[in-house]
């Protein structure tokens, strides 16, 4: 729950000592039944999803509305699901068993659950949604197709595939997507060099199919090396803001918090990734976030909204997680927007909505729970 001046007077907390006063008040989400439950993502109706065990020990998606859970259906067959993002309409997308340890994307909508398919293969998962009602995520091809994991955009009932870039062998999934139907995610290349890279997709001609050359790979802020040029690219805003994670050394650590703001119709300068022979990850608008405590630990955005505030986890010094606020000017640990008698430690920010409502997960009385601020 967001704390704005007013109510922080009427909790009589003085104004002028904002330093001290807490800016947010954390609220257990509950349980299903079990001991654990993680949000995933909020709506600007403060309606939550993600998931949380039940009394028998099983996964179970849930949304969270007007401070009640409530357990969403599984497939036929299946026992388990998990809740990933919910729009304004209410529809939510996620996964859930379908039999034994297989799992499928999810839509669901008015009380229906939509089973989204795959490309042939035996799995799926849905990670995010627009207010159109288009999803993306990740769904296999059969185990003898090349590449056999692709990014799905799913609209209008069907699921179409997002291809390689250039043509590589590799697999990509789709994380974020805004409203104009950009989706980012990472790929995987695995020809001429092995790497994983963030990237944007668009449907640039707007014939609602996804063509050779419409994927961007958005390089990193490693150097060119066979461990050093990681990104993963996890939400894109309105606005074409894409945050997410990258390397930032030759080594796989640590990783770093970025924030990719496009600039004239591109997120990547230079914009031309192929370079004489190898897949080049300089990228001039990439800016690293920094971490909660120093260059050698780690950071990872996991959402952001029409503000650019941006939340997620980093690192400290005791190698613990702490969740993160970042704004213009700098980043701040959650835990001190917080009172400090509430019995929680935030460890990692998953969602953020148009009101800066934040959601997440952390410990509260040393048991892991959900959370909105």
């Amino acid at each position: 729950m967001k704390l704005f001046p007013s109510m922080v007077v009427g909790l009589g907390l003085a104004v002028s000592s904002a330093a001290a006063a807490p800016e947010y008040f954390p609220r257990d989400l509950g349980t299903l039944g079990g001991t654990n439950a993680f949000a995933t993502g909020l709506n600007d109706l403060s309606q939550v999803v993600g998931w949380s065990l039940d009394g028998a020990g099983r996964t179970q998606a849930f949304v969270w509305a007007g401070g009640t859970l409530t357990n969403l259906p599984n497939f036929p067959g299946g026992s388990n699901g998990i809740a990933t993002a919910i729009n304004n309409a209410g529809e939510i997308t996620g996964y859930a068993d379908v039999s034994g340890t297989n799992h499928h994307a999810f839509l669901y909508v008015s009380n229906s659950l939509l089973d989204l398919g795959t490309f042939g293969g035996p799995l799926s998962a849905g990670y995010a949604i627009n207010e159109h009602r288009e999803a993306t995520g990740l769904a296999y091809l059969p185990p003898e197709t090349q590449p056999w994991l692709q990014t799905f955009w799913w609209r209008t009932n069907d699921l179409i595939a997002i291809p390689p870039f250039r043509g590589f062998v590799h697999s990509c999934e789709g994380y974020g997507i805004n409203d104009s139907g950009s989706i980012c995610g990472t790929t995987f290349l695995y020809s001429p060099n092995g790497h994983n890279w963030a990237y944007v997709w668009r449907d640039t001609n707007s014939n609602s199919v996804a063509d050779e050359g419409e994927m961007l790979p958005l390089g990193s802020l490693g150097v060119y090396a066979s461990n050093g040029d990681y990104s993963e690219a996890k939400a894109i805003n309105n606005l074409g803001q894409i945050v997410g994670w990258t390397g930032i050394t030759n080594n796989w650590s640590p990783k770093h918090a970025f924030l990719i703001t496009p600039s004239n119709g591109t997120w990547k300068l230079p914009n031309d990734t192929w370079q004489s022979g190898y897949l080049d990850p300089t990228n001039l608008l990439m800016r690293d976030l920094g971490t909660l405590d120093g260059r050698t630990n780690n950071s990872f955005a996991n959402a952001i909204n029409e503000r650019a505030w941006i939340v997620g986890t980093s690192t400290t010094s005791s190698k613990t997680n702490q969740a993160f606020l970042w704004r213009e000017g700098g980043m701040t640990n959650l835990n001190h927007l917080i009172a400090a008698d509430t019995g929680w430690v935030l460890t990692n920010a998953t969602g953020i909505n148009e009101y800066n409502e934040i959601v997440g997960s952390g410990l509260y009385n040393g048991q892991p729970r959900a959370f909105i601020l």
